[in-house]
């Protein structure tokens, strides 16, 4: 499943949308990757190199639930040299840009403002339901980067627990 640059996404204070875990590759492909599945056989074989998010940070521990639904060891794949590790979303989307990694699991919507090709996205089976809860001004990527310069917004994972926003004071 291939998106185009030309997708976009809307969202309105107190609008809840999904955003999707997507792998990303750079606009050519070198590596010929198509699915989580190609990722997977890549990384069993030792012969890709992935950009992740750490384990402290929202997509880093989507990623970590990918790897656990396809029963890769993160701890052997990153001792093989199989795995890169970042510290943000874009962190992980400048490596796939510029071709240091044949691959990254970021969220669509900073795929799409990255011009990224998004080759598959992960299933709510994989690693949870991704939904973002804007509450404040319309931003085309309000999950992005999991900061937004206006407003705020939350990320509810299927067993990650979170806060409600508060509702504006008086």
């Amino acid at each position: 499943m291939t998106f185009s640059r030309r997708s976009f996404f809307l969202f309105f204070p107190g609008q809840r949308e999904k955003n999707k875990v997507a792998l990303a590759v750079p606009a050519d492909n070198p590596a010929n990757i198509n699915s989580y599945e190609d990722l997977t056989a890549g990384l069993k074989a030792g012969t890709l190199l992935l950009a992740m998010g750490n384990s402290d940070v929202p997509v880093g521990q989507y990623t970590q639930k990918i790897f656990d639904y396809f029963k890769l060891s993160e701890e052997e794949l990153a001792a093989a040299g199989c795995i890169t590790y970042r510290s943000n979303v874009k962190e992980v989307t400048t490596q796939v840009s510029e071709e240091t990694v044949d691959c990254g699991v970021i969220y669509q919507t900073d795929a799409f403002s990255a011009g990224l090709t998004v080759v598959d996205t992960a299933t709510a089976e994989m690693c949870g339901q991704v939904v973002c809860v804007w509450t404040g001004f319309p931003s085309s990527t309000p999950c992005a980067s999991q900061k937004s310069v206006r407003g705020s917004f939350s990320l509810r994972g299927s067993s990650r627990p979170t806060t409600s926003p508060k509702p504006p004071g008086p």
